[in-house]
């Protein structure tokens, strides 16, 4: 009689393994579709496209989930995190045409570029040695740059040797106006700036 009732137990624990490890697996393919969807809004995706994000997301999922409730070890947690982050990051920028990868950074950094360059401008504004309608004309030149730094920073987020020799030859191109806001800046941070006017010793 015990013995039916300890293998009767085990069955139970064994059904309800399965069902957890089923219920995880349409979790992720749920959330994996939804991840997908959200990148369709921003750009165009074919039907093989699709299929290839939610299956990289998946995995994505899939090691996640074991680094938050399998592996006991913080380290090798954070490392496994980062792993499956780089691996979905470059699925992803070898699915998206050249085109899509730049659409798909320029629509979801816009809002830290933006708050970004209105930083770059105040700093510029603090002078007063420019009209509103220069500011205005620096403020692009300043979100283009950004932007394009951005791209670059997104696109290369795993490759540091490539995104650090790509950035380095963008800053040959960086404008007056953000060289300007940058040594505000730095200034500042020396103490020899007030009311936005640079304090020569």
């Amino acid at each position: 009689m015990e013995m039916k009732r300890k293998s009767l137990l085990l069955l139970v624990l064994c059904l309800l393994s399965i069902t957890l490890q089923a219920q995880n697996r349409v979790m992720r393919k749920t959330r994996a579709n939804v991840k997908t969807e959200e990148v369709s809004k921003y750009v165009p995706l074919n039907d093989t496209q699709k299929s290839a994000i939610q299956k990289a997301y998946e995995q994505f999922l899939t090691l996640s989930d074991s680094a938050s409730y399998k592996v006991v070890n913080p380290e090798a947690a954070a490392q496994l995190r980062y792993d499956a982050g780089k691996a979905y990051h470059k699925a992803l920028m070898s699915i998206l045409t050249e085109a899509q990868k730049t659409q798909y950074i320029r629509l979801t950094s816009a809002p830290e570029v933006k708050a970004k360059t209105a930083y770059r401008v105040s700093l510029l504004r603090e002078g007063g040695n420019y009209s509103e309608a220069e500011l205005e004309d620096m403020s692009k030149e300043i979100y283009d740059y950004l932007m394009l730094e951005k791209i670059v920073y997104v696109k290369d987020k795993y490759d540091f040797a490539t995104q650090k020799n790509n950035i380095s030859r963008l800053k040959q191109v960086q404008p007056k106006s953000l060289k300007e806001s940058l040594n505000i800046e730095k200034q500042k941070g020396l103490g020899k700036v007030r009311s936005g006017s640079v304090m020569w010793n």
